[in-house]
């Protein structure tokens, strides 16, 4: 099961650079349409939960995609509160979840008044299409985007596991956030997906914003410390933070006392220093 995970997070991308073509692979295209497959049916065994929470507004916002595909996804923000005047969080999930099943932490951030963001990646939940990494990196540009234009007072990123392979690519041609946080996410592919070195997290996170944190935990069975370790080293190198936090396993399998602790580390970093 693990070496499963292993798999599922460290998937093959097929970002074509300059490419119009969202279909167009860079990596093998068994190889994608094998690994995506897993993704969609590990995720989808999970189901999509009604959302609701006490004291929180779940709205839907969905989209339609460059190529005319509907992508689905809802934003959650404190009952009374205006929606736009919220600091937003985009939550960007791994690939063997959906964005229905991470509204437990959607809500968790609407009641530190945050307004979050939650989308499927195409082919997933409730999104139309069929995954393509080229199409869900130019869908995450239109995501940053559509989110940046709502008039929140600034914009931070969340982005757990394969999120951020998705993530980092995607800033190259996008308006930085304010924050980031990369949260279980491996510093390179694997070499049997075959990709290009300019696709590995730790060369992109060269388009991360200066206020990024990477989160590694010393418990994490999928993505092991020692596999982001030179991701952590590249970002300090280039002025961000790092943490390995002794005993946080995989973002989203960690039991709920510490899922909570790791939620409130990512809160904390998402607001910044104090006046």
């Amino acid at each position: 099961m693990v070496a499963l995970l292993v798999s599922l997070v460290c998937s093959p991308l097929t970002v074509a650079q300059g490419g119009s073509n969202l279909d167009e692979p860079l990596c093998p295209a068994w190889i994608e349409d094998l690994l995506f497959g897993s993704y969609r049916d590990l995720a989808q065994q999970g189901g999509r939960p009604h959302k609701s929470q006490p004291g929180v507004t779940f709205e839907e916002q969905s989209f339609s995609a460059q190529d005319g595909t509907e992508i689905y996804g809802y934003r959650a923000f404190a009952a009374g509160q205006e929606a736009q005047q919220q600091p937003a969080v985009v939550i960007v999930p791994g690939n063997a979840m959906l964005a229905d099943q991470l509204y437990a932490f959607a809500g968790w951030f609407a009641r530190e008044n945050f307004t979050a963001y939650l989308f499927d990646y195409r082919g997933y939940g409730g999104s139309a299409g069929a995954p393509s990494s080229n199409a869900l990196v130019k869908d995450y540009r239109e995501i940053l985007s559509l989110v940046a234009g709502k008039g929140h007072p600034d914009l931070s990123v969340y982005a757990l596991s394969f999120g951020g392979v998705i993530s980092l690519v995607a800033l190259a041609d996008a308006k930085s956030p304010d924050a980031l946080v990369l949260d279980g996410v491996p510093s390179s592919l694997p070499w049997y997906a075959f990709c290009p070195d300019w696709l590995d997290p730790v060369e992109t996170i060269a388009h991360a914003p200066g206020r990024t944190l990477v989160i590694s935990g010393t418990a994490d069975p999928v993505v092991p410390p020692d596999q982001m370790a030179p991701l952590r080293k590249r970002a300090e190198e280039l002025g961000m933070q790092s943490r390995l936090i002794a005993g946080f396993s995989h973002p989203g399998i960690d039991d709920p006392e510490t899922t909570m602790r790791r939620l409130a580390m990512v809160h904390d970093f998402l607001r910044g220093p104090g006046p």
